[in-house]
């Protein structure tokens, strides 16, 4: 069973919006080397977080103006969604390896309502001790804030 789902560019703003739980986007294009071996390792965390976070994919070969929208200047990036909210993005050089912590590390320190239980306190201590590839937006704080 195929864990992560391609999304046409123009449902992108409505799934994300009526999502029940964190999405994460995979943007990609079929030329791009480390697109595809982030593939694979995206199929293992959607099925090993099933039921905490979903992950969709968009095609930027077909869809050239989200990565103008979403100002993405490499491949792969990776978005994370909460209610239709932009978290936080990965850039490309984030390692398969460091994907699920980094993801768990998020979840749990935003205490997204979907994820309480499972994640909380998932974050290893490796995170801690060096700079994370994620950028997390400010609007996630003001997001988490308005929950609390």
């Amino acid at each position: 069973m195929k864990n992560v789902i391609e999304i046409p560019g123009t449902q992108l703003g409505r799934q994300m919006q009526s999502a029940k739980q964190p999405v994460l986007v995979h943007f990609f294009t079929s030329w791009s080397g480390p697109c595809r071996i982030l593939a694979p390792a995206l199929e293992t965390l959607a099925g090993d977080l099933v039921g905490d976070l979903n992950i969709r994919q968009v095609n930027l070969d077909t869809h050239p103006e989200l990565a103008r929208n979403y100002r993405l200047t490499d491949v792969p990036t990776l978005i994370l969604f909460d209610s239709g909210v932009p978290i936080a993005v990965f850039d490309g050089s984030i390692s398969p390896r460091e994907l699920k912590p980094q993801l768990q590390g998020l979840l749990a320190d935003y205490a997204l309502p979907h994820t309480r239980g499972n994640l909380r306190g998932a974050r290893p201590s490796v995170l801690t001790n060096r700079q994370p590839t994620a950028t997390v937006l400010p609007q996630a704080k003001q997001t988490t804030q308005k929950g609390n």
